[in-house]
């Protein structure tokens, strides 16, 4: 059987998202991140490095642990800096220079 992570986003009148992930899915993210540094792949188009390649869900479970909404998340570039920044979230790194 394949384990599911559910996350919910709501604001102080309704759900925004409800989602569920596989743990397979999150893994198959983390490998692919891992492969890519191993690789030496760092680029995405063109010149520009691809920092991480992190699953929704991982991104979903850190807001919820700050109290941030996704969207925020998406929005604002010092809460994504944080996130990438934070060590838990190393092993979705690719790229693993200063931001």
């Amino acid at each position: 059987m394949t384990s599911k992570v559910s996350f919910h986003e709501a604001t102080d009148t309704h759900l925004v998202a409800s989602t569920d992930y596989s743990m397979t899915e999150i893994v198959r993210a983390m490998d692919h991140a891992k492969e890519r540094h191993n690789s030496g792949n760092h680029l995405a188009l063109g010149d520009d490095k691809l920092v991480a390649r992190v699953h929704p869900g991982v991104m979903h479970a850190w807001c919820a642990k700050r109290g941030v909404t996704f969207s925020q998340l998406m929005t604002d570039q010092a809460l994504t800096k944080q996130f990438l920044e934070d060590p838990d979230n190393s092993n979705f790194r690719i790229w693993k220079g200063k931001i």
